[in-house]
């Protein structure tokens, strides 16, 4: 499919570049709007942090630290982690992009195991403690 990049070392092309081609395939076989989504998440997520990466020396635990910096801080303005949900487009969309990498130049598909990590959830024993004082003193007034 893409020739072009034959006279290329493919061990050199980043992630811009392997998914700026992944992106271009899609252009006319997806909806604009998922287009534009895949674009958005690619800009304002993937590449500010890995993008300027070779693909070929990407690992599991570059992208292991990539999803928990999404969920824990991976906002743009800042305030906190992304949902679950976005994260796991986030995690589809490099996995799409992995597979084309795979498929078209036979690099390794650095996505394979590639999941969202589970995130515990903080108990707030002093929100519990002060709630149950408060049931407390409500029950004995009654």
């Amino acid at each position: 499919m893409f020739n072009f990049i034959g006279t290329r070392n493919k061990k050199k092309l980043t992630l811009i570049e392997i998914s700026e081609l992944w992106l271009e395939s899609k252009k006319f076989s997806v909806k604009l709007s998922t287009y534009c989504n895949y674009k958005q998440k690619l800009e304002d997520y993937i590449y500010p942090q890995l993008g300027s990466l070779k693909y070929s020396e990407i690992f599991q635990t570059q992208l292991n630290d990539f999803i928990d910096y999404l969920l824990v801080s991976g906002r743009k303005d800042g305030k906190g982690g992304l949902s679950k949900g976005t994260v796991k487009d986030i995690i589809t969309l490099m996995k799409s992009i992995s597979k084309f990498a795979h498929t078209e130049f036979n690099v390794k598909n650095i996505c394979v195991n590639l999941n969202i990590s589970k995130v515990k959830k903080t108990k707030f024993r002093f929100y519990q403690a002060a709630k149950e004082k408060s049931l407390k003193h409500i029950c004995s007034v009654i």
